[in-house]
């Protein structure tokens, strides 16, 4: 499971990635580290992730 600091780092990079978008560019950098499609679809991918575990967690009795 991704860590919170995973997660922390994994939203930065989405809205630093969808902030390039808008501006027309297709990456950026984020804390010196190239932010691109592909950084950007392995982000979203670990959002995804950490949702539907800790979403299957609070099921649990």
């Amino acid at each position: 499971m991704p860590s919170e600091k995973d997660v922390e780092v994994t939203r930065k990079i989405i809205k630093a990635y969808e902030e390039a978008r808008a501006r027309g560019l297709g990456a950026t950098s984020l804390e010196g580290r190239m932010i691109d499609e592909a950084a950007y679809k392995m982000a979203t991918k670990t959002l995804r992730m950490y949702a539907v575990i800790t979403k299957s967690q609070s099921l649990k009795i």
